[in-house]
């Protein structure tokens, strides 16, 4: 013991700076360091790291040291752009980041030398993305030249929200802003855009969420929305706006908006006289076809003071009479009288005028279908899609709940359900069962379960032990498995 007090003392993990993507540990003289169990190095610096759960560890010699941090966050866009995701050949891509967002808006307007309609594949949102309000590049679009950019793939939101997305610039052509400025045989579906700003000039027709839904096959938006928009545009007397999409046609058939909505929309319209759709948007075309379904608006200001709104601002959006709406509704409305000569020239107001208490309350005529739920708090009281109820505590990363055991004398078993990762990062748990005798181990048994990254459904893990001559048995389940990190339940049951 007189030989310990003087022995150098064992090495230590420390933080020296840590920001949401990264972590620098203080300087441990001939350590090596790793993240995770990946490769060992001698930089005691870890850059660009996804939001999860790291167990970092350093050795040196014979000695070793570990300490778990939480990476995590929304990530805020500093501008840069990222293309490592992207290699113009596989399918699914996987964006996680504001600067992979930015490259796939660039490589859809062509830039950059890199030209993709993703026709055929897939790009899945991996992470909630915070735009930071800089401006952006509207994606893709349509000229009166003729010159189109469209997104013709399939875009998996996963039940991810894209917010502070500031559109100032054009993408491609003059005729459409918004950030899918041009849909032509594409889906879009699970998204949801938050506190967007629009202020795009020189460009005809402009909205939130998708530009115009046209093209040579057919395109689907659905289970997506739109909320706290702020549109303020100067215009030419052509124009289309919407709150969500600006121009949804019939070409081809069958072209289709469903189970999405548009809250909190705001107008400031500088000139111009064109067709404005206050809530979901402008409806157009000259054959039949195109459809929204269970779609609404709530919460739009129809005339802000600040501006000289024409009164051509309609409830749910302006719509041909031969666009279908099926169970569309909508709480904001003007008086009848102004619109009569736009219902003489063919134009209809789209969606049933209700009242703000049966929209909120999903009551009355009301009849959105199963795709929407109320919550007591958010969306202005306003129904939100399933997916937006589901979403996940972003307090509660990685969670198991309700743990049960039962014994019957020769086999005891644990069931754990509510096991849930919401980390960007696959994880492992370990569940752990124990059968004891005296106090002493009589039997183990154990179980490590594979968690993709944002495996949000409740997985249920049942495990047994052998019981013969046990008195007691108790069960862990560790966050993970290959290292010494907290317990996220435990229980013990005696015989």
């Amino acid at each position: 013991w007189e030989m310990a007090r003087f022995k150098e003392p064992p090495i230590k993990l420390s933080i020296e700076k840590k920001t949401k993507n990264s972590v620098i540990f203080d300087a441990i003289d001939g350590a090596e360091f790793s993240a995770n169990g990946r490769d060992w190095q001698n930089d005691r610096e870890f850059h660009d790291l996804p939001p999860g759960v790291y167990v970092f560890r350093a050795k040196r010699d014979s000695e070793s040291t570990e300490l778990t941090v939480t990476i995590g966050g929304i990530e805020v866009w500093d501008g840069s752009v990222d293309y490592s995701w992207y290699d113009g050949q596989r399918s699914p891509y996987t964006i996680s980041t504001p600067a992979q967002f930015a490259a796939f808006g660039n490589i859809l307007n062509k830039l950059d030398g890199r030209d993709d309609r993703f026709a055929n594949k897939v790009i899945k949102l991996a992470a909630d993305l915070d735009m930071g309000n800089m401006s952006f590049r509207a994606m893709g679009g349509l000229g009166s030249d003729g010159t189109a950019a469209a997104f013709s793939g399939t875009f998996e939101g996963q039940g991810h929200i894209i917010s502070n997305l500031n559109i100032t610039k054009i993408g491609v052509g003059d005729r459409f802003a918004a950030l899918f400025a041009n849909i032509s045989g594409g889906t879009v579906r699970n998204l949801g855009l938050e506190d967007v700003t629009l202020d795009v000039n020189g460009v005809e027709s402009q909205a939130a969420f998708a530009g115009v839904v046209m093209g040579g096959s057919v395109s689907t938006i659905e289970n997506c929305f739109v909320r706290d928009v702020n549109i303020s545009l100067t215009l030419p007397i052509t124009s289309k706006v919407g709150g969500f999409v600006a121009d949804l046609t019939p070409w081809p058939e069958n072209n289709c908006v469903k189970n999405c909505y548009a809250v909190n929309v705001r107008f400031s319209r500088k000139a111009g006289e064109g067709d404005v759709g206050a809530g979901m948007g402008h409806f157009t075309g000259e054959s039949d076809g195109a459809t929204f379904i269970n779609c609404y608006s709530g919460g739009v200001t129809e005339r802000p003071s600040d501006s000289t709104l024409p009164h051509k601002v309609m409830s749910f959006g302006i719509l041909k009479e031969i666009v279908t709406d099926t169970n569309c509704y909508s709480d904001c409305y003007a008086d009848d009288s102004e619109f009569g000569w736009h219902f003489d020239n063919g134009f209809k107001r789209g969606g049933s005028r209700v009242s703000t208490a049966d929209l909120k309350g999903m009551t009355g005529d009301v009849a959105l279908g199963d795709g929407f739920g109320l919550s007591e708090e958010g969306n202005y009281g306003y129904p939100q899609l399933l997916w937006e109820l589901e979403r996940p505590n972003q307090s509660d990363e990685f969670s198991a709940k309700d743990m049960e055991i039962t014994a019957d004398g020769s086999e005891a078993q644990v069931k754990i359900s509510g096991l849930k990762n919401n980390f960007a990062v696959s994880q492992k748990p370990l569940l752990f069962i124990i059968s004891y005798k005296n106090g002493r181990i009589a039997a183990i048994n154990t179980k490590e379960i594979e968690m993709e990254a944002y495996d949000y459904e409740p997985n249920e893990i049942a495990l047994s032990v052998d019981m013969s001559g046990a008195d007691t048995v108790r069960a862990f389940m560790l966050k993970g498995a290959d290292n010494v990190v907290p317990v996220l339940e435990s229980k013990e049951v005696k015989k």
